[in-house]
């Protein structure tokens, strides 16, 4: 995002979208390559387990979408995450519900590239270290034998995550957590527009 741009919280949430709809592309034409080898499925939880946080730009743009669900969905949804928060035991993902996401179309960044390969380089050793979920993938070496065009970037995605952050936090005057718990995406003062 450069400064040429007229920069808004509605610009960050376009960018930010635009961000989504190529990184979506790019993991279904994964999954079409791959499909074998991915063992994910509706209803899979194996990666739901435990509470996540995501940047301000997240927190915002899954509020923001809530908050566009149809108001039966939306107060479903808003139950869920109080009863979530008033609960003692540890659970899963503060959005899992009977093993599906509530803002599966509004997931974060990392939701979205679970169970694919992903790739980071590790400083000391300048080469690429990959993992993925143990369930996928089974028998394959994904450093030796996945090209490297299918493998998700962590680094470069993070990177570009970062920026559109550090727009939304200037423009919105975010002062919050550097980090927010998908459980208080509807409780914080969060800009949408």
């Amino acid at each position: 995002m450069s400064d040429a741009d007229a920069i808004s919280v509605p610009k960050v949430f376009e960018r930010y979208g635009e961000y989504v709809s190529r990184l979506d592309d790019f993991c279904r034409a994964l999954r079409e390559t791959y499909w074998e080898a991915i063992r994910c499925r509706p209803g899979c939880v194996a990666c739901c387990s435990e509470e996540l946080t995501v940047f301000p730009v997240e927190a915002a743009w899954i509020r923001r979408r809530i908050q566009a669900m149809p108001a039966a969905r939306r107060g479903g949804v808003e139950k869920h995450l109080e009863a979530y928060r008033s609960s003692d035991r540890r659970q899963p993902c503060s959005f899992l519900a009977r093993g599906r996401c509530l803002v599966y179309a509004a997931r974060p960044l990392l939701c979205r590239t679970e169970g694919f390969a992903l790739a980071r380089r590790a400083e000391a050793e300048g080469k690429w270290l990959v993992s993925a979920c143990p369930r996928n993938f089974e028998g394959m070496d994904l450093a030796d034998r996945m090209p490297q065009t299918d493998l998700i970037n962590l680094d470069s995605l993070n990177q570009s995550l970062a920026v559109l952050n550090h727009a939304y936090v200037k423009v919105s005057g975010w002062k919050g957590e550097e980090r927010v718990r998908l459980s208080r995406v509807l409780l914080l003062p969060l800009r949408l527009e």
